[in-house]
């Protein structure tokens, strides 16, 4: 003789678990106005990555041992020093008004005798010893000499909080490059392909959360210009908390679009009402 059911069992209950779970999902799938509260996560395409390491490598192994590029080492080793503080003068002004002079006429030098690949070579060159350095904490003349004032920089933008790194190495590796550019008086982006771009612009607009508003609005229009993965939520994102409503609508649209999203869809229909 069969023993009494268990109530989890019977077909009753299983009818009410699916209808349940039915019912909550239709609430969920209603559309609602829903503002965003996050932008996105920084992502990069790992191939794009790992062509840019591997070509870089290749290149360092092309650095020049010419006079000029010599000295250009020693006053970046020098400009760190002097960044870190291992370095006194009595008008530290004027030693490096004078050092970025020493700079530019030394670049110029470089490129008029090796030309534009040998300056791109000894920045590649540059890059080489940068995980090794990141990776210890300890303090050492040769760590400031490379580093400088770097770490402040990775602190302020958010890639390092409370002593802990939590970008990736590549982002950091094309913050580095830049500050290496600025110190040798080129833009910021000089020698950036379209990968170390996205990396440059997209954490600043996805997750240099301190940086001004303006700052990394400016940034996710570079980031969307230069197709990154999810630019258009991102964008949306930041136009939204700018009340630029109308154009966050349209941005979510293309992203809601793409992926049949409702949280992206949600966020348009916000963006929508706020803009009316």
């Amino acid at each position: 003789m069969p023993g009494p059911s268990k109530i989890g069992e019977t077909p009753l209950t299983i009818a009410f678990v699916v209808v349940a779970i039915a019912s909550a999902i239709s609430l969920i799938a209603l559309p609602r106005e829903t503002e965003p509260s996050y932008t996105p996560l920084l992502r990069l395409k790992q191939s794009d990555i790992d062509k840019t390491l591997s070509a870089s490598a290749e290149l360092a192994r092309k650095t020049p041992t010419s006079s000029e590029s010599k000295a250009l080492q020693s006053l970046f080793k020098e400009q760190g020093l002097s960044e870190s503080g291992r370095l006194t003068h009595q008008n530290l002004r004027a030693v490096a008004s004078k050092r970025r002079k020493v700079f530019r006429k030394t670049v110029e030098a470089l490129i008029a005798k090796s030309g534009n690949d040998a300056l791109a070579a000894l920045r590649a060159k540059a890059l080489q010893p940068l995980e090794q350095l990141m990776a210890t904490t300890e303090n050492s003349k040769q760590r400031d000499a490379l580093l400088g004032s770097f770490p402040l920089m990775l602190e302020r933008y958010g890639l390092v909080r409370n002593a802990k790194v939590i970008a990736p190495f590549f982002v950091i590796r094309t913050l580095y490059k830049a500050r290496w550019n600025f110190i040798h008086s080129l833009k910021a982006t000089d020698g950036f392909n379209r990968v170390e771009s996205q990396a440059y612009q997209g954490w600043l607009a996805l997750q240099a959360r301190d940086a001004p508003l303006e700052l990394r609005l400016g940034a996710a229009e570079a980031f969307d210009a230069l197709h990154g993965l999810d630019r258009e939520e991102a964008l949306g994102a930041l136009l939204f908390k700018a009340g630029h409503y109308e154009r966050a609508a349209q941005q979510f649209e293309r992203s809601w679009q793409a992926s049949q999203s409702i949280r992206l869809r949600n966020h348009m229909l916000a963006a929508r009402a706020k803009s009316n």
